[in-house]
């Protein structure tokens, strides 16, 4: 649209075991204006939680910012999280992105939000 990419990348796992995940992901990713990714672990999940899949929000904002992305949209939040966890995520991912020098927007993706290219 426009000139615009939007991107939805979920169930993978970018692990730091792995470069090869997250270089293919910021490549398929470059440049997008919207990223939906799966960022449903914290780091100290893992690795209990290494095979299943997913990816820790850290691994996703690095890559996304990697990728250039605009705007990353966390999603796949892990079902025992509370909501002032997953607030606490996104602020730990905007600081993440700060201390990168970096402008990109982050957020978590929530039912019935509506975003236009």
């Amino acid at each position: 649209v426009r000139g615009k990419s939007f991107v939805y990348a979920c169930d993978n796992e970018i692990t730091p075991d792995d470069p090869s995940t997250r270089r293919r992901l910021a490549e398929f990713a470059r440049d997008a204006h919207i990223m939906v990714a799966d960022a449903q672990y914290v780091p100290g999940d893992f690795p209990a939680k290494g095979g299943w899949g997913h990816s820790s929000y850290t691994d996703v904002v690095d890559t996304a910012w990697e990728a250039h992305v605009k705007h990353l949209r966390l999603t796949h939040h892990d079902p025992d999280r509370t909501d002032d966890a997953l607030d606490a995520i996104v602020e730990d991912a905007r600081r993440r992105i700060a201390a990168k020098g970096g402008d990109m927007d982050c957020s978590a993706a929530a039912e019935g939000t509506v975003m236009y290219l």
